[in-house]
């Protein structure tokens, strides 16, 4: 059950997502893979994971109606009305997805992430010193400095939620769900402060 629902909240959170715990789920724990014990050998998973993977490996960014609402929205609120957008999502893979969809789909946004693929091929946050940087050019206004660069776009975790003062934004995205009904409060308090 605990892959299950890994995959059903992957599969609300982004294709990236999904393909990573598909992924993780035809290893075994020596490979890297989930520490259970499956109920299929890895050769049964295979045969019923393996076209799943294939046709999510195949999917195009305009094929994504998610995504492509929030980026007619970005289109709305970054490009027409010249407004900053934080959006917030629960999975690393999935802010990766972000944003090389928007690079593609959006090339005159400028966009700030914090999360970065390491040399293991995994996603991981940036160090904190990158994140701060970003944070401060994402919103100089509100931290009182000088941007060295200007983005239209911040996309963070939960772990940016809370205390961090973003409030040159105009917009706050969830576009993940949230375990609980705080966090989108406190996401939400990153422009209201």
């Amino acid at each position: 059950q605990p892959i299950e629902m890994q995959a059903r909240v992957a599969w609300a959170s982004s294709p990236w997502m999904l393909k990573h715990v598909i992924e993780q789920s035809l290893k075994n724990k020596d490979e890297g893979g989930y520490d259970v014990k499956f109920m299929l050998d890895k050769d049964t998973r295979a045969s019923y994971l393996a076209p799943i993977l294939e046709t999510i490996s195949n999917l195009k960014l305009q094929d994504d109606m998610k995504l492509n609402t929030l980026v007619e929205m970005l289109k709305e609120h970054c490009i027409q009305k010249n407004e900053k957008v934080i959006i917030f999502a629960e999975r690393l893979p999935t802010i990766a997805y972000l944003e090389k969809a928007f690079e593609t789909l959006l090339p005159n946004l400028s966009i700030a992430s914090t999360v970065e693929k390491a040399q293991t091929g995994k996603y991981q946050l940036k160090d904190k010193r990158t994140v701060a940087k970003l944070i401060r050019d994402f919103a100089p206004v509100a931290n009182h400095t000088e941007a060295e660069a200007e983005y239209d776009v911040f996309i963070a975790t939960d772990a940016y939620g809370v205390g961090v003062n973003l409030q040159d934004a105009c917009v706050v995205v969830n576009y993940d769900l949230s375990w609980t009904p705080i966090e989108p409060d406190q996401r939400a308090g990153r422009i209201l402060r």
